[in-house]
This record gives structure tokens, sequence and C-alpha cells, in this order.
């Protein structure tokens, strides 16, 4: 079966890092960590040396990363779709071995989407790293990791944020209108994407969009970010909806703490459905510096009894224009902030 997203990658493996580069976990990267609540320890109250790890879209690097971080977990297993991605991968992780402690450690070639990956087994915790808005059906895998995960185990997933990514959607949009193929080879692909980026004015956003990518490096890196085969235009309001109806309960996010619901109302207590809108406000209002980052776990009976009723949230058209769309997500913003309950956010989104 001809899977676009799986061509992809066997052409164009990401992330492009040699696979030589073993990855780093300096006191640095651990206090970044522990101040944005983004350690297993923060949410997993069992112990790390009996956690099995299951990583879905691994990539050709982040299972490294995770060994480097937790050596002492049982084990892990990486899942992708890419076969050339799973070959980098291993050859990173046999060239680790020969430096560090590394977990238990194996691969499978897989279509997580419609395969089952656990091979009947149950994973303490589940990592799902800017994978869930590649899939063409996300609306059922939430309820697909809750069968992969143990009744104590933890899910770390992180997904775009649809409104922050507007200008690369649309310089995507320029990209291709220009026919800029990368099909034609590297030399031609990148004359191509320099002439369509010479005709933008210099405030034009979409320029800014292309200023803006950390992955404009290298080839692997454009296709991922402007030419990607499939990504859904999920809104992270509906991100929440859908780990919640699938019988998850939100522990905490793990992204830049800039970027982070409590850097508005702090340990206030919010409701989901009110953390929800408080989220996408700041999304449609701001540029969120990072991708947001989830904790999650299964819910408890009493929980799962207490189902709340998500309203449909209003879609936005993705105009042509820049001032129209900004002033259609500002209006949406407000209307989003003045549904929570909390002076602290009406506060910061309405006052003049």
């Amino acid at each position: 079966m001809n899977h676009p997203v799986k061509n992809q990658y066997e052409r164009f493996p990401y992330p492009p890092i040699p696979w030589l580069a073993l990855p780093r976990f300096t006191r640095l990267d651990l206090e970044n960590a522990v101040s944005r609540r983004d350690r297993l320890e923060d949410y997993f109250s069992g112990s790390t040396e009996q956690v099995n790890a299951l990583i879905l879209g691994s990539g050709t690097f982040e299972p490294a990363g995770v060994a480097t971080e937790y050596p002492e977990i049982s084990s892990i297993l990486a899942i992708d779709l890419s076969r050339e991605n799973l070959s980098r991968l291993q050859k990173r992780m046999r060239l680790a071995r020969l430096f560090r402690k590394v977990p238990k450690f194996e691969v499978r070639e897989c279509d997580f989407e419609n395969e089952d990956p656990s091979g009947g087994r149950k994973f303490q915790w589940i990592r799902a790293s800017n994978v869930l808005h590649h899939l063409r059906n996300p609306e059922v895998i939430f309820e697909r990791i809750h069968n992969w995960l143990s009744d104590d185990g933890v899910v770390r997933f992180s997904v775009y944020p649809r409104s922050s990514r507007l200008g690369m959607r649309w310089l995507s949009k320029h990209f291709r209108q220009q026919n800029v193929d990368p099909a034609q080879g590297k030399p031609q692909f990148m004359k191509a994407i320099h002439q369509a980026l010479n005709q933008l004015s210099s405030d034009d956003p979409r320029l800014q969009a292309w200023e803006d990518c950390i992955e404009k490096g290298h080839i692997s890196g454009i296709i991922d970010a402007f030419f990607h085969a499939h990504e859904n235009t999920v809104t992270l309001y509906d991100w929440v909806r859908l780990f919640d109806q699938a019988g998850f309960h939100w522990l905490g996010e793990g992204t830049n703490r800039d970027d982070q619901t409590s850097r508005i109302v702090g340990s206030e207590p919010l409701t989901i459905l009110d953390r929800a809108r408080l989220l996408q406000a700041m999304d449609d209002w701001q540029d969120l510096g990072s991708n947001p980052v989830f904790w999650i776990r299964k819910k408890t009976p009493e929980e799962k009894s207490n189902a709340i009723r998500w309203p449909e949230l209003a879609s936005v058209n993705e105009s042509e224009n820049w001032k129209i769309e900004h002033n259609e997500l500002r209006n949406r913003a407000n209307f989003l902030a003045k549904q929570v309950p909390s002076l602290t956010v009406q506060k910061f989104f309405l006052s003049p």
C-alpha cells in the first residue's frame, strides 16, 4: 500500500542528525526540564527502573535521548513507519552502548495508527513527540494508546499549535503555488525555494515564518516543515477534548514556561474545559514559541463518571490576508477567554 508519510521519511529521514552524534543530558538540561515539570518523575509514582517505554514515531534520534536521560529504565520499544529512520536509530544506539549504559532496546517498523505495536504488552510510559498531527485519523489514536498503557502509566505527547503555525502553512502554500518540488533534486529545489522567497515583500509574515524556522538548514528539515506529506490542523482545544473523551486525565504541561497556561493563572485551579479554552486563546492570541507538551494518565472510575460536555469550537477560516486572519484569531481568543471564570484570565486577555 502506498503511504505518503512513509515514502517521505524513507527518502528524507528525520531528524537529519548524523548517526555518529550521540545525545547529551547536562545539568542545565536537567534544570530546564525540572523547571518546566517535564520529567517522568513529576508524574509517574513508581520506580523508573520498572518502566517499559513505548516511543511512537521515534524518528532517528528521540529514543537515544530517552536512553541518555533515563539509562535505568527497563526497556524501550521504538516504533516508526520508516525503515530508514529505524536503521539510523539502531546504528546510533549500537554506538551509544559502547560508551554508556543503555536500556534494553528494540525497534519495530509499524503503522501504529492501524496496527498494534504492543505485542500484548503494557507500557508504563508512552511518548509521541510531534507525530500525532501527521495521522490520517487522529480522532481514534487516544483510544489505542489507552489500550497500550498500564493502569499506573503516563503518556507524554506534543503536537503543533494550529494558529501559531499559520505563517508556516501560508508559506507552504506559496511554495506549492510556485511549483517548488522536492523531486527536482537538491540544487534545483533550493534554487526554487529562494526564488519563491524573493517574491515576498520584507514585511510579509510568510518571510518571517521562513526566518523563524530552525529546520531550514537541512533539506530534510525543510521538507518536514513546509512540504510534509500529511498534516492535520487540529486545534489545541480539540486535542484536549480528544484525550479527555478517550478516558485520560490531564496531569500537566511540559513545554517552555512562557507557553504554559500556568504563566497566566499560576496555581489557580481550572477545570480541564477552562484550561483547554485558555490554551487555545493563547495559541490564537500570541505566537507560541514551542509546541505544547501534554502529560496525561488514565482516568479513575470516579473521574470517568464526571464526564463533561465539550462545546464545539468555532473554526477560523484561513484567509489570504494576514490582518483579517489576525483579527479573527484575536476575536476568538477574547471569546474563549470570556468563558474562563478567572479574574486573572480576564485581566490578561480582555484589558484595554
